[in-house]
């Protein structure tokens, strides 16, 4: 049991010091079989979404030609119609073309390799200025959003517009866990060394929400997974890819009733 650790108190000091080794050899193989069983999942992981890539890539052009062949069709029967009744039926058809063609554009994203722009940027106002886009919806949900940013620069070389997306959309499915009664949102935002070399940037998203299962945590990052009416299931997925792109990692934490801890890493632009 790596768990366990022999207490040597009451032996000679030479048997202290076999213990001692022993617990750290015990700790050491803990923290390594930890380790490999991340780095299992992961490429798992990565299987699964080159796989789904590819099927999603197919369908996703094979639906893409008939929704622009229907959505001209739909625009010339409203040009060519008086009847305000066939108007509007064709108005409504065209919103949830355009929505099917969004979600159409989201699954070839989803599909293609991610590229990045990188540059360098403040992250704390990476954070501020998606959370200033957020704080009127918040506010109409009885959502606070509370920010701890730090007094010095904390800078990654990152694709901002990227990151942006992946800050978003963990506020959106934050918000929309605390809408039945409201809530607080925090971001803290951090520095500390990595598990390897150098430092990385921490940004948690800890809100108050209805939280978790743990049988759902351990799915939340898996595509088209979702315990939402309307998702997707392609929003963390996404997330998830882009994050490890820059090289960083997506964690979550949560707890049904309790809420949910969401925390982003990248590398720190001061190593």
């Amino acid at each position: 049991n790596l768990e366990s650790k022999i207490d040597p108190k009451n032996d000679p000091e030479e048997i202290q010091r076999i213990v001692q080794a022993i617990n750290r050899l015990g700790a050491t193989l803990k923290e390594k079989i930890e380790r490999e069983k991340k780095i299992e999942n992961d490429l798992r992981h990565s299987e699964r979404l080159a796989s789904l890539g590819r099927l999603v890539a197919g369908v996703a052009h094979e639906v893409r030609n008939p929704l622009a062949t229907i959505r001209l069709r739909v625009q010339m029967c409203r040009r060519e119609t008086d009847n305000s009744r066939v108007k509007e039926s064709c108005s409504v058809a065209l919103e949830e073309i355009e929505r099917l063609n969004g979600m159409v554009n989201r699954l070839l994203s989803f599909s293609r390799p991610v590229q990045l722009h990188r540059e360098s940027t403040d992250l704390r106002n990476l954070v501020k200025e998606r959370m200033e886009c957020f704080r009127e919806r918040a506010s109409k949900c009885r959502v606070s959003l509370i920010a701890s940013l730090p007094q010095d620069e904390k800078t990654s070389a990152i694709d901002k517009g990227h990151m942006a997306q992946v800050f978003d959309n963990i506020i959106q499915n934050a918000i929309e866990a605390m809408t039945d009664a409201g809530g607080t949102l925090s971001v803290n935002v951090t520095s500390q060394e990595a598990a390897g070399n150098g430092k990385v940037v921490g940004i948690e998203f800890r809100d108050t929400g209805k939280g978790m299962s743990p049988e759902v945590v351990s799915r939340i990052f898996d595509p088209f997974f979702t315990t939402k009416p309307s998702g997707t299931g392609l929003g963390l997925s996404i997330c998830h890819e882009l994050v490890t792109a820059h090289g960083g990692d997506i964690e979550v934490e949560s707890e049904e009733g309790r809420g949910t801890s969401v925390r982003v890493s990248v590398p720190s632009a001061h190593g």
